[in-house]
């Protein structure tokens, strides 16, 4: 909060055609849009207002691997390869779901980097699906004041919490804090989907009215989007 594009000046050499910084929900995340007369510099430095130096590597846009397909995209938060293959083979039968782009969080000591080696293990499973793009994330990208999603305490239903000794904060493991994340996402790889389903790896999406899928509903909606609503099950 409180973050302002007066706070960054332009690096040189570097034409911008709108240097923002609009704040991204959660716990942190910028925006920023520029543009090279010179095409893509290898690197865009941008100075604070106080003098501290940040740098960013710039990365192309790969759209094209999206361009047309059906997705589904999530966050993968230390589930399983087997799990993971199930739920999207389930939407991939039930929906005709294309392809899917899997923002894989690592852990502390690269945990969970073996993921699109297993995925591609079970052709079975995953029958039907065009793409999946595993995309790993090997820094902390969760809530800084949250416990592992994982644990019990982190479940909204889970009886005597109050009761419970609350785990210590867990950014590795917390439900995602670092939303920008899905505004990168969106420029990086999805641009050009043709729909976007946005799920959690334990989000089963039933079918509408008439068998119709999540994306065929999206289609359909005034403005392209729909408001998905489930039950917690256990």
């Amino acid at each position: 909060g409180g973050v302002s594009a007066e706070r960054f000046r332009a690096p040189a050499g570097v034409a911008c055609r709108a240097l923002t910084a609009r704040p991204i929900r959660g716990d942190g995340g910028l925006v920023l849009t520029a543009e090279a007369p010179a095409g893509r510099p290898a690197e865009l430095a941008l100075t604070l207002a106080g003098g501290q130096a940040v740098t960013l590597a710039p990365t192309a846009p790969e759209t094209a691997l999206f361009e047309g397909l059906d997705c589904v995209f999530a966050a993968v938060n230390g589930e399983p390869a087997e799990a993971l293959a199930h739920w999207l083979g389930t939407h991939a039968r039930l929906h005709g779901m294309q392809a899917a782009l899997l923002v894989n969080r690592l852990g502390p000591a690269g945990e969970g980097g073996g993921l699109a080696a297993a995925l591609a293990g079970r052709p079975d499973a995953l029958a039907g699906i065009l793409r999946i793009v595993v995309w790993d994330v090997p820094v902390p990208v969760g809530r800084r004041d949250r416990p592992d999603a994982r644990h019990i305490v982190s479940a909204p239903d889970a009886p005597g919490k109050a009761r419970m000794a609350r785990p210590d904060p867990d950014p590795w493991r917390a439900p995602l804090g670092d939303q920008v994340l899905l505004e990168a996402a969106r420029h990086r790889f999805l641009a050009r989907a043709g729909a976007v389903a946005f799920l959690d790896p334990s989000d089963y999406a039933a079918t509408g009215p008439g068998d119709a899928s999540i994306f065929a509903l999206a289609r359909r909606a005034p403005g392209g989007v729909i408001r998905m609503a489930g039950k917690r099950l256990y």
